[in-house]
């Protein structure tokens, strides 16, 4: 019982602040710039390859529901098949739109992008275009956290059509 007591009083700031309990009239994004850092996961679907990178992103609140930002990122990309697996650099840069769906500090968003990753071994480049898919936290006037799931196509000039990969990503910035 204790245990849940203290669990109910640490998410205490975490409800208010998703019910606007904390928030002013004052909240606003607008004319503020995020920089941020992020962690991402990812699984291409039908085949056994996964990618792991993270980075540092850079955006800018048109206004208070409107983001757009650029992503740097590095990594590894994994694949096994039949029991014989390998890894290689990952590198990556995206270019993303988002549409904060509230104007509170909690807010779920979507958002549109694209980019490139880039395999330095295989001296290879894929295109992606992106949907994304979230939740931000305006933790105050400095702080703001962000997860998203991303479902993104992955292209070659050598293949028609695309292969999917369903992305994970969580990052923490700040707001100036």
């Amino acid at each position: 019982m204790k245990k849940l007591t203290l669990l109910g009083i640490a998410l205490l700031p975490f409800l208010g602040a998703m019910t606007g309990w904390s928030q002013t009239n004052e909240f606003s994004r607008e004319g503020k710039w995020d920089t941020y850092v992020f962690g991402m996961y990812g699984k291409i679907a039908l085949v056994d390859v996964s990618a792991y990178e993270a980075g540092v992103g850079v955006g800018y609140n048109i206004y208070d529901q409107l983001n757009l930002s650029g992503e740097f990122g590095a990594g590894a990309l994994g694949a096994e098949f039949e029991g014989v697996g390998g890894s290689t650099a990952l590198l990556s840069g995206h270019l993303a739109l988002d549409y904060n769906i509230l104007k509170k500090p909690v807010t779920p968003f979507f958002g549109i992008g694209a980019g490139l990753y880039y395999a330095p071994d295989a001296s290879d480049c894929l295109y992606s275009a992106n949907l994304d898919l979230g939740l931000r936290w305006d933790i105050n006037d400095r702080w703001f956290a962000k997860a998203s799931y991303q479902p993104t196509l992955l292209m070659h000039q050598g293949l028609s059509g695309g292969i999917l990969a369903n992305l994970l990503t969580v990052g923490v910035g700040i707001k100036f």
